[in-house]
């Protein structure tokens, strides 16, 4: 009884802990993720005002690094993308590389206007419905990501104390009946002892 009870013992804890273990793996992905949406919603952010700056100003210094920025963009939706094949919404990942294109494109293309047609053109296209539109889309995107990845982080960690708690409480349980058993052999030792 004693080695049953050890055995169970601990294959219920290399199970649970196989589980909290592929759980907290999900957990630090969820919070990856988390933090590169939140990095990309600041660079979506950081690169529209200083277009806003260098077309209200004229000033180049407000676009200086904005090509390295957008560079850096790209890369960071690609690794948003691969880390979110795994497990999540794969379809909001790619719509917001897809929306995010479109606003470098949209960036490079004000600036080229800016050159080519002029300051007041440039502040057109700036003020125009769609450049509004879609910065509002990426943010709103991005935010909903960022709330359905944290919402899975919370859900991770709340399945993962969940699993913890069963460990524990099996675990006790079993110390407690294999206590029982040994104090139970043990008086029934004596008792046989005595009798002889």
């Amino acid at each position: 009884a004693f080695i049953t009870g050890g055995f169970i013992l601990q294959y219920n804890t290399e199970q649970i802990t196989r589980r909290s273990l592929a759980l907290n793996s999900r957990a630090v992905e969820s919070f990856h993720l988390h933090n590169q949406v939140q990095d990309i919603i600041k660079n979506v952010i950081v690169i529209e005002s200083k277009v806003r700056g260098f077309v209200i100003t004229g000033d180049e210094d407000f676009i200086k690094g904005v090509q390295d920025t957008l560079v850096q963009l790209k890369y960071k939706l690609i690794s948003l993308q691969e880390g979110a094949n795994e497990h999540f919404k794969e379809a909001s990942f790619a719509l917001l590389a897809s929306l995010i294109d479109k606003k470098i494109t949209s960036t490079n293309d004000i600036i080229t206007t800016y050159y080519r047609d002029g300051k007041g053109a440039a502040e057109e296209k700036v003020r125009g419905k769609a450049v509004a539109i879609l910065s509002d889309t990426i943010l709103d995107l991005s935010r909903q990501l960022e709330k359905e990845l944290y919402d899975q982080l919370q859900k991770t960690l709340l399945q993962n104390r969940k699993s913890t708690n069963i460990v524990l409480t099996t675990s006790r349980l079993l110390t407690i009946l294999s206590l029982t058993g040994i104090i139970l052999l043990t008086l029934w030792v004596l008792r046989h002892l005595r009798r002889q």
